[in-house]
C-alpha cells in the first residue's frame, strides 16, 4: 500500500510526538480524542488510521472483575493472517494492565478492519517474538524507544480470527 503524502506527514508527526520522553503523561488525552472521533463506529476517523496505519480495538476482560475494556492499538498483519500487537504503555516502566489481563485470556472480541470479530489470543515469546519484533519496529519505530525507556521487554500478542461456523 502506498501512503499518501498527508498520511506520511501525519505518521511522521505522530512518531515525533509519541517518542518524546514527556509524551506518556499526555498519551491518555490522545487516546480519549481518538475515542471521541470514532464514537460513531467509523474507525476510518481513527488517528492511527489517518496516519496510514492499521488499528485494532481489543475488548479485554479484567482477570479479576471480568469487566470488558476497549484498548486501541497499532497492529501489523502477518502472512499467516494474524494481527500482532505490542504492550508498550508508551514506554512506561510497568506493563499495561490490558496486557496482563490478556495473558489470562484465550479468546476476546476485537475490531479488525472495522468489523468486530472473535479472536484467539496468543502471547508471543522466544524465537517467534524475535522474528516478529523487527516487523513491529518497521511499522512503528518508537517500539524500540519505548522498550529502551521502559527497561523491560514489551509483551507481544498474536490475534487470529476465530472461524465463524
Amino acid at each position: 500500500m502506498i501512503e499518501s503524502p498527508t498520511a506520511s506527514l501525519k505518521r511522521h508527526l505522530l512518531l515525533r510526538i509519541s517518542g518524546l520522553r514527556t509524551f506518556p503523561r499526555f498519551a491518555k488525552y490522545v487516546v480519549r480524542f481518538d475515542e471521541y472521533v470514532t464514537r460513531d463506529g467509523n474507525y476510518q476517523n481513527s488517528l492511527v488510521r489517518k496516519a496510514g496505519m492499521k488499528p485494532v480495538i481489543l475488548f479485554v476482560p479484567g482477570r479479576t472483575t471480568g469487566t470488558i475494556r476497549p484498548v486501541r492499538l497499532l497492529s501489523i498483519r502477518t502472512a499467516d493472517d494474524e494481527y500482532i500487537v505490542a504492550g508498550s504503555n508508551w514506554g512506561k516502566q510497568d506493563h499495561p494492565a490490558w496486557s496482563t489481563n490478556l495473558l489470562h485470556a484465550t479468546e476476546i472480541d476485537a475490531v479488525v478492519r472495522g468489523i468486530q470479530q472473535r479472536t484467539h489470543v496468543r502471547h508471543v515469546t522466544g524465537p517467534d517474538r524475535e522474528a516478529l519484533w523487527p516487523r513491529l519496529v518497521a511499522e512503528w519505530p518508537n517500539f524500540d524507544v519505548y522498550q529502551d525507556r521502559a527497561g523491560r521487554e514489551l509483551r507481544v500478542f498474536a490475534l487470529r480470527l476465530v472461524a465463524q461456523g
